[in-house]
């Protein structure tokens, strides 16, 4: 970000929009929009005059050093070279903001693309760079935001002071604010007339104000890693919770979509090396339930395969916490589709399966009939048993020659993929030096995969 973003206020301030064309009108709406007092040096287009009459200040000939005497800002619109390089000279000199229309290397600031519903403003920039691209933003947002959302705002705003009084403790305040301004909540008070409006924000107001009311807490699946690859329902709880508890899987780009106050608690686990054990874990879920906060459980993929979510719903549930289950797209399904893998195939897999190398206590999986033509099977946390998944998935069934493929970092810009035959997986981790977190498919599906060739030669393929 090479400029500040800043909402300037104008009102009964002295601009000057210097030049003529249908820029310059743009600008000058927009000035007076926002209860500027315009000064336009016009040169001779009468245009100006006859749209603006009396609203503004017009000045026709050319540039004097005096009109820029008591000016908050400049425009600088359809002026010649040397006017533009003395008005922009003088700018500087006194530290007056300028702009040259659509050309950011002759200006201090930039305009950018504005949504406005009320009091709501949402800027849009690309550094002068692609002002289209802004354009074609701002038309975007304004789809999806409701044009009476500006007047419910209005509305909640004659609250504030009321809230402030009746609702003493800052949790619970901010619990407050934070329930009303969700997309849940937003989206049934528009549904209603002012006054049904008006009796909802009211019942909300009085069943907040309950010190030691619980939290919620929601359980949600962060996805394989791409944050593209995150649902709607997942975006929307990062950004209403309070606090978040991830795992060390969870990447980097979709934390940071997190609510910027939120506070972001690291409770990953990996093999052999625990920050909290999974009793700590719900532990420091219900605390903070119990605090009245609303608590994003994250985790990597989803929630309900491979996530330990039973324990902590057993949790939530003894602690008489209430809670809901985000779900999310579990790395197999998104890190197969990356690969181009088809899980399944009319020719090759009539049956998948989802399966874990690690087991509780270090156990050893049972890979009893799950092995065999027709199948496939996605193995999560399989990179330390990976030679005797290989043994036993070649003595319950499989050929030895069966493709794999070792899909590390799945989706994220640094996924690595090796591709080989079953008999040779422990030899493949080793070789290719294989880290968590990695995901291993094995069954003809396989050799569907885009970048998929046999027999593979030495060096092995390894795909970046």
């Amino acid at each position: 970000m090479s400029r500040f973003p800043i909402l300037l206020d104008l009102n009964n301030s002295n601009v000057l929009v210097a030049g003529t064309g249908h820029l310059a009108i743009a600008k000058i709406r927009l000035l007076l929009a926002v209860g500027a007092s315009v000064t336009a040096l016009v040169y001779d287009d009468e245009n100006i005059e006859e749209l603006f009459g009396a609203e503004i200040e017009i000045i026709k000939g050319g540039y004097t050093p005096e009109i820029l005497n008591n000016k908050k800002l400049i425009y600088i619109s359809k002026v010649s070279d040397d006017e533009l390089k003395t008005i922009v000279k003088a700018a500087k000199e006194l530290n007056i903001p300028y702009n040259h229309v659509d050309d950011p290397v002759h200006s201090s600031f930039t305009t950018p693309a504005i949504v406005q519903r009320g009091p709501i403003t949402v800027s849009i920039s690309t550094d002068g760079k692609a002002p289209v691209l802004s354009r074609n933003l701002r038309r975007k947002i304004e789809q999806l935001l409701p044009t009476d959302l500006g007047n419910l705002v209005e509305l909640l705003h004659g609250y504030r002071p009321g809230v402030n009084k009746l609702i003493a403790k800052a949790a619970l305040k901010l619990k407050f604010w934070n329930n009303i301004y969700s997309d849940r909540e937003i989206s049934t008070l528009l549904k209603l007339p002012v006054t049904q409006q008006r009796k909802r924000i009211l019942k909300l107001i009085g069943s907040a104000d309950k010190d030691g009311q619980k939290g919620h807490v929601r359980l949600v699946g962060a996805g394989p890693g791409d944050p593209e690859l995150l649902t709607l329902k997942a975006h929307r709880a990062l950004q209403e919770a309070d606090v978040i508890i991830h795992d060390n899987l969870v990447s980097k780009d979709i934390l940071n979509l997190s609510r910027r106050d939120a506070e972001l608690i690291d409770v990953g686990k990996s093999r052999a090396v625990h920050k909290n054990s999974q009793d700590e874990i719900n532990q420091i879920i219900v605390d903070h339930a119990n605090k009245g906060l609303l608590v994003v459980r994250l985790k990597g993929g989803d929630p309900m395969i491979f996530g330990r979510v039973a324990e902590e719903i057993d949790a939530l549930r003894n602690a008489g916490i209430s809670y809901e289950i985000v779900p999310g797209i579990t790395s197999a399904v998104g890190i197969a589709a990356n690969s181009s893998i088809p899980l399944t195939h009319r020719e090759h897999a009539s049956m998948v399966t989802f399966a874990t190398g690690q087991l509780k206590e270090d156990k050893t999986q049972n890979w009893h009939g799950l092995a065999g033509d027709g199948k496939t099977i996605a193995i999560y946390m399989g990179i330390s048993t990976a030679d005797e998944t290989s043994t036993s998935l070649i003595r319950d069934g499989y050929k030895p020659e069966t493709p794999v493929a070792i899909i590390e970092n799945g989706t994220r810009e640094n996924e690595r993929r090796v591709y080989g035959e079953l008999s040779q997986l422990g030899d493949l981790v080793k070789e290719h030096n294989v880290i968590s977190p990695a995901l291993l498919i094995v069954g003809e599906v396989v050799r569907e995969a885009d970048d998929f060739a046999l027999p593979l030669v030495t060096p092995l393929k390894v795909a970046n």
